[in-house]
């Protein structure tokens, strides 16, 4: 939403903003402390319902690790870090919109009947509505871009950063158990000429971060729709 208001029509000039720092930057440290209060006293900003909070935490989980990976991978390449940070903390805001979507439903008396359901709605609308959130709101086209690639690599040809974003996300969707040689071995990789010994270094300083700044389980997430 910053990053948005940032680029609105009355504060447009040079370059389109791309990450929060930018947008922070042009904002200014009033403006974007308003934004910020109205946005987190709006109805339904915090999820109340477990189930619902136990997705939210998840994707919000997968967003910090690929972000993360993203601006590691993009330090080492010399690429810009906070751009790829940026676009893997907002590719999975069509999961989280939607969660409060159905908070609200779920308070307007409607009702989940199985843990499946919520899943499915996920899987199903989650990317969708992520991409026209993003268009509605007007996010500069190359952010977009390396957010798309973090799902899926088009045809033609595509940016280090694009190959940076879907790396990065290939790494924060392995599992503990799961190892990175495949991923070494991957078309990805070998464009962005990183190997074996850089992914494991990575993966490594991954987990110990994590350990060392896990989140206490009474943790509230604040869903911006």
């Amino acid at each position: 939403m910053l990053i948005a208001a940032a680029n609105s029509a009355a504060q447009h000039h040079g370059a389109p903003v791309q990450t929060l720092a930018q947008a922070l930057q042009r904002l200014g440290t009033g403006q974007s402390m308003n934004l910020i209060l109205g946005l987190a006293l709006k109805r339904s900003a915090r999820l109340s319902d477990p189930c619902l909070a136990d997705y939210a935490e998840r994707y919000w989980g997968l967003s910090l690790h690929t972000a993360e990976y993203a601006r590691t991978l993009a330090r080492l390449l010399d690429l810009d870090q906070e751009r790829c940070y940026c676009a893997g903390i907002l590719h999975r805001l069509g999961d989280l919109a939607l969660l409060r979507c159905l908070q609200e439903w779920q308070q307007a008396g409607g009702e989940l009947d199985e843990l499946e359901e919520v899943g499915e709605a996920l899987a199903e609308f989650g990317a969708a509505y992520g991409s026209a959130l993003r268009a509605r709101w007007r996010l500069p086209l190359e952010l977009r871009e390396l957010i798309a690639a973090v799902y899926q690599l088009g045809g033609g040809v595509y940016s280090r950063e694009a190959l940076v974003m879907n790396m990065a996300a290939q790494m924060a969707h392995l599992t503990e158990h799961e190892g990175i040689e495949e991923l070494a071995k991957s078309r990805t990789a070998r464009l962005l000429k990183i190997g074996l010994p850089e992914l494991i270094r990575m993966r490594k300083n991954s987990r110990l971060a994590r350990r060392s700044c896990r989140r206490p389980r009474s943790f509230d997430l604040v869903i911006f729709g």
